[in-house]
């Protein structure tokens, strides 16, 4: 019952912050003859090629994670930063047991850097985690 009324009070101030927040609105306007793939609207660099900027740049990641750690559990730790899109423990795929890390997504980049100032060497549930911007894909 506690560990709710904590997410309820959380997500009463994480909304409160994106009220404060004015929201730009970016319209998408197609190139001359240039179909645009919907993941790509409204983004800058979008050229139809797949090149617009993709959203991995609000993403964190988090390791050593004990094994027992649940997305609910990174939600409501992660959450006291700033709005988490959402939260992912990578798993074994034969046994489906945490492999000890996981990422987890902002609305926003200034959240996502605020939350490794703050939690980067955040003791959590007996481990001192690491929190840092995932490496590039290659």
């Amino acid at each position: 019952q506690q560990k709710k009324a904590w997410t309820e009070v959380n997500k009463a101030k994480q909304e409160s912050r994106e009220e404060d927040k004015p929201e730009a609105q970016v319209v998408a306007v197609p190139k001359a003859g240039g179909y645009v793939p919907p993941s790509l609207r409204g983004k800058e660099g979008a050229d139809g090629k797949g090149k617009g900027k993709q959203q991995d740049d609000n993403c964190v990641r988090v390791t050593n994670l004990a094994e027992d750690c649940k997305e609910g559990d990174l939600m409501d730790l992660f959450g006291s930063v700033g709005r988490v899109k959402m939260a992912r423990i990578v798993r074994d795929r034969e046994t489906g047991e945490s492999r000890g890390h996981a990422f987890v997504t902002y609305n926003t980049r200034q959240d996502a850097e605020k939350a490794i100032k703050m939690l980067d060497g955040h003791c959590y549930d007996n481990l001192v985690i690491r929190v840092s911007f995932p490496k590039p894909r290659v």
